[in-house]
């Protein structure tokens, strides 16, 4: 698991909430710390675990978490994590991670039709709808912010050239994600509606 630094509430019980990511999946997590007289107390989870997990601190410390302490880590939590990963649940990432198994292993076997529906099926889990008015500029965000290292980007139809002087959303991507890999494939959907 990789995280960043946090930030701390700052209430009557000072909470440090870090933002990570699951190295094996990518997965959202976040990590809460409190300092409860002198003693340090951890919990993780994922993020919409967050009312749970202040309240096993509470438990553990003998202190009352108030719910302006608990609104002081939401809004530190959704202004790290866009795209809905509060709304992630374990039952999702148990589901992908028994996906993502299943696929290599009929994969292993050359059963190739299951390995895809396998991965298809993972794949439909981890969908999140981005929202913002800079579309290259929100996607990238995403991925640094999800620790995703590779983006798949539709080449745009031969009709769709970029007006003069301008870049096309691809090109600002792959500009933007210097530090990714970004695989720019034919969308054979788009051309057979064209046709």
């Amino acid at each position: 698991m990789s995280c960043d630094g946090g930030d701390w509430t700052g209430g009557s019980v000072d909470m440090r909430v870090a933002a990570c990511t699951l190295k094996a999946q990518g997965w959202p997590q976040i990590v809460l710390l409190a300092d409860v007289g002198g003693v340090l107390y951890q919990a993780e989870g994922l993020p919409a675990l967050l009312p749970v997990l202040t309240a096993a601190i509470a438990q553990r410390s003998g202190t009352q978490i108030t719910p302006a302490d608990t609104t002081a880590a939401s809004k530190i939590m959704e202004g790290r994590f866009k795209g809905g990963a509060e709304q992630m649940r374990s039952a999702d990432l148990a589901s992908f991670t028994d996906l993502v198994r299943l696929g290599r292993f009929y994969n292993s076997a050359q059963n190739f039709a299951g390995a895809e529906n396998a991965f298809r099926r993972a794949m439909d889990i981890e969908t999140r709808v981005l929202e913002g008015k800079n579309v290259p500029k929100t996607l990238v965000e995403f991925a640094r912010l999800n620790g995703i290292t590779h983006l798949f980007v539709a080449r745009p139809a031969k009709h769709q050239k970029p007006k003069p002087f301008r870049r096309t959303l691809v090109q600002d991507v792959v500009r933007l994600a210097r530090d990714m890999q970004v695989m720019i494939v034919a969308d054979h959907g788009s051309r057979a509606h064209a046709q």
